[in-house]
């Protein structure tokens, strides 16, 4: 099939194409139980034949979407279509039609790890909020065992390319449910609209970025090859979006708390090897970049020096000035006119957000 009416016709063709050389994931029954029933009591019902993770990227693709002026929203949907897959490793990707149809794919592996990993660090700073483990009767477990077992999932995916081990539920009115899903939110904010990013920036018009893609050689895969300012740029997107984001709703919110998405995100790639590749600077190389850029030198010095010492992270906050994300927007709107004042649909999602503010940064 090489023609496509609209975006999500190609991403329904990818996933067709796609489920054929993927097997379908184990599933924890007893995990499965717990989850339907906290669905249950909260009145939450998928539509029918809808995946979760599907779910929950459509939602943050309208989010960000949203936050686009109106125009730029309209290109977008023109073009894009996003969504998940199931392949288990923990990667983003951009893939392109024949005609120039574009999915922005997270791999549903990416979303597993991340899930396990952040509700992993929530848990080590309130144990007592897990209700199921599946290593064992979570009261056998402390702040140590779930640090432990944080460090043990990225280490084993770095190893197995799987993104297996532990998995935990948490008690919903705990505050470490709140940590964690504000912290998962944040990442998926980051890395959604990094990916974005490299679409308005203009990197996709380059065709030499793209090569044929494995699975499928008639839809070519976005590989960047050629240069790494390609990612610092779309970093700076990611960011500035987020800020976009969350100014819809929660407008005096200083903007390094806003950092914590690609604080977040950068530190949860650096577990897993931070390391250059062909196409992506080191993840560590990254975040003191856009450290750099938005908060200035002396803050890019202290970012690095908190990837020994965590917490040095509130030595920069407390160090980097108030600026909300609506001043430090407005300040780099002021050099990009196109961007000002941008009509926002973005949906609220204020609760979950400024409950994700209130932890310390990973």
């Amino acid at each position: 099939m090489t023609h496509f009416s609209n975006p999500q016709e190609f991403l329904d063709h990818v996933r067709v194409v796609e489920s054929k050389v993927v097997p379908k994931t184990n599933i924890d029954q007893k995990f499965q139980q717990i989850q339907d029933e906290q669905m249950k009591e909260g009145g939450i019902t998928l539509p029918l034949n809808t995946d979760s993770y599907d779910l929950i990227v459509g939602n943050v693709v309208k989010e960000i979407v949203g936050a686009l002026p109106s125009g730029q929203q309209k290109r977008f949907e023109k073009s894009v279509a996003a969504g998940c897959l199931e392949h288990p490793s923990v990667n983003a990707q951009i893939l392109r039609s024949p005609d120039d149809r574009y999915a922005i794919v997270l791999n549903k592996g990416l979303l597993i790890l991340l899930n396990k990993f952040m509700k992993l660090i929530a848990a080590g700073r309130e144990p007592e909020a897990v209700i199921y483990c599946n290593r064992g009767e979570p009261s056998q477990f402390d702040y140590l065992a779930y640090q432990e077992m944080a460090d043990e999932i990225l280490s084993q995916y770095a190893e197995t390319g799987i993104p297996a081990g532990p998995r935990i539920k948490f008690d919903l009115d705990s505050e470490a449910a709140a940590l964690a899903s504000g912290h998962i939110h944040m990442t998926e904010l980051f890395i959604f609209s990094h990916e974005i990013g490299h679409f308005f920036n203009g990197d996709l018009a380059n065709h030499n970025c793209f090569t044929k893609w494995h699975v499928c050689e008639e839809i070519d895969i976005f590989r960047n090859e050629k240069c790494h300012q390609m990612e610092f740029a779309a970093d700076r997107f990611a960011f500035e979006h987020v800020m976009r984001v969350i100014s819809s709703t929660t407008p005096e919110l200083p903007a390094f708390s806003a950092f914590s998405s690609a604080i977040l995100s950068f530190n949860f790639l650096r577990g897993i090897a931070n390391r250059e590749s062909y196409s992506h600077p080191a993840p560590s190389v990254r975040l003191i970049a856009l450290t750099k850029e938005f908060f200035g030198e002396d803050a890019a010095n202290s970012m690095e020096r908190s990837f020994l010492n965590p917490r040095i992270l509130l030595e920069i906050q407390a160090a980097s000035g108030k600026p909300s994300v609506t001043e430090l927007l407005q300040r780099r709107d002021s050099m990009r006119p196109e961007m000002s004042n941008p009509t926002s649909s973005a949906p609220r999602r204020q609760s979950i957000l400024q409950k994700a503010f209130t932890g310390e940064l990973v």
